[in-house]
């Protein structure tokens, strides 16, 4: 499965957010448990879903448990979703855009039209999901 542990790890190294003011993140990788994602998610302002470039089918981007967790979620209300998209860096440019077309398809008409689909491969793309964290307009 796709993992959280680089934007962990940029976010320890992160000094500052916008505007020179100090941000804290507190990034929990949830167990695979219903009770656990339901919990996480009450009290989330945000919440990361990562998916691997690997899932180039439509159908693939969560697995059974994933969906399930969806199907719960969006009954019980979503915060803010950030959909982080991992091994991009593997694809060719025409390969990437259509995975990230797919993605971006696929998280707006599963969850919520104001997901938004960021890559997930380098620092610099950390960087990024950082500063969309704290710019991010929290529900």
């Amino acid at each position: 499965f796709p993992s959280l542990h680089p934007l962990i790890s940029c976010v320890s190294s992160s000094a500052g957010g916008p505007g020179g003011r100090t941000r804290r993140y507190t990034i929990y990788e949830c167990p695979r448990d219903t009770n656990s994602v339901l919990d996480i998610a009450k009290t989330a302002d945000v919440i990361l879903l990562v998916a691997s470039s690997d899932a180039t089918q439509e159908n693939l981007f969560i697995d059974k448990f994933g969906s399930h967790c969806v199907t719960i979620l969006k009954a019980q209300g979503l915060p803010c979703i950030v959909a982080l998209l991992q091994g991009c860096d593997k694809l060719n440019s025409k390969k990437l855009q259509q995975f990230k077309k797919q993605a971006t398809k696929w998280y707006n008409r599963e969850l919520s039209e104001d997901v938004r689909v960021l890559p997930a491969d380098s620092s610099d793309n950390y960087s990024q999901v950082l500063r969309f964290l704290g710019e991010a307009k929290l529900r």
